[in-house]
């Protein structure tokens, strides 16, 4: 991968390939950003550019063998990790790790290198599972820069969602992190660094990566998905930054999630519980993973809906389905119980996170959001 297939983010490119023409690339680097930003690519085509054989001033040349081998995330010098859990392909007598995983994540890489965590889970049938970087692989981490560099200049390990580590490989990169072998660099791609420990952080030279802007994602979506312009402005335009959001309405003119959300926030006003009950089944055969996706849309929908409220409809970007619901639930949402709804659907986040019952879960923030509908505005 090239800085050239990244739009924009001049600024940064330039940061880091002067970074590397001074030799002066600090040992650590974490890619922060937002779901759907350019961390991830950001440090997979500064990867390239450190190993290419003919660098420019701009960019890696993307024709020597260096820059061949990373094109396939295959350089012997370039050790990718990422949080997996266990799946069919993993024998029953050992623990997940890269090994069985890494042929996936190339694929989806070529694929979607805007990814979430969401569509790794799903990629490696794991939806329903809570991901991980078990400690294990800190050793392997560790194992695999004990030796200097074999065909480029440096050693790079990129390791994607750090977030996902448990507590003891945690501390056990902290350890490496502390005592980088020579030429041997560790980046960081996260989206939730303040999930990261503050230990790991401050060894670390933190690079913020805004979110694209409109025009950014159309450019991107006419070169690579070959939609046409006013298509593609559309989308751009409802992505709000989120460039892995806008690679999914080329395939779905509404969220996923909407169907059942409109649905449930319908049965809780009503008093439902019935069907609130059968919406609780529903919710437990989702996954682990994607039920934690589904309480933070639905945290955005709640959000709209009060823009929509303060009328503000301009703020408010969404596809016409979702916007003409939105518009309709808006005045249920307002000062008396916002904060009330935010709490539940961060708590219920929080519980599933911690492997809490999804169902009793799920149930308890239905009777919350059906009493919460009833508080008068202030």
């Amino acid at each position: 991968m090239q800085f050239s297939a990244i739009p924009g983010h001049q600024d940064i490119k330039q940061v880091l390939i002067k970074a590397a023409q001074n030799q002066k690339v600090a040992h650590g680097l974490l890619f922060k950003g937002q779901e759907g930003t350019a961390n991830l690519t950001l440090a997979i085509s500064f990867a390239t550019y450190l190993n290419c054989e003919q660098p420019t001033d701009t960019d890696s040349c993307g024709e020597c063998s260096s820059c061949k081998k990373m094109s396939k995330l295959a350089h012997p010098d370039v050790n990718f990790f990422f949080p997996m859990a266990r799946n069919e392909n993993v024998p029953k007598n050992e623990p997940p790790s890269r090994q069985y995983f890494i042929k996936d994540f190339r694929n989806i890489i070529a694929k979607n290198p805007y990814l979430n965590e969401n569509d790794w889970a799903e990629t490696i049938g794991v939806a329903n599972k809570q991901l991980s970087i078990p400690v294990d692989e800190a050793r392997v981490i560790k194992d695999s820069v004990s030796l200097v560099a074999y065909e480029g200049k440096y050693k790079v390990v990129i390791i994607w969602l750090p977030e996902y580590f448990n507590t003891q490989a945690a501390n056990a990169l902290l350890k490496i992190l502390e005592e980088p072998q020579h030429q041997t660099l560790f980046f960081l791609v996260t989206n939730e660094p303040e999930q990261l420990l503050i230990t790991i952080t401050s060894r670390t030279q933190a690079i913020s990566v805004p979110q694209f802007d409109e025009q950014q994602i159309a450019d991107y979506l006419i070169a690579h998905e070959g939609i046409q312009e006013k298509q593609a402005q559309q989308i751009a335009l409802l992505a709000d930054g989120n460039l892995n959001a806008a690679i999914k309405m080329i395939a779905h003119e509404t969220d996923p999630f909407f169907p059942f959300f409109s649905e449930w926030m319908r049965h809780c006003f009503g008093k439902k519980v019935i069907d609130m009950v059968d919406d609780t089944d529903v919710f437990a055969k989702l996954g682990r993973e994607v039920q934690k996706s589904f309480l933070l849309y639905s945290c955005q929908m709640i959000r709209k809906a009060f823009v929509m409220n303060k009328q503000v409809p301009e703020l408010v970007k969404l596809p016409k389905e979702e916007f003409a619901f939105i518009e309709k639930f808006s005045p249920y949402i307002h000062l008396g119980n916002i904060d009330h709804i935010f709490e539940m659907l961060s708590q219920g986040y929080t519980h599933i996170e911690r492997n809490g019952n999804p169902k009793m879960i799920f149930l308890d923030s239905s009777l919350q959001l059906m009493q919460a509908f009833r508080q008068p505005a202030p």
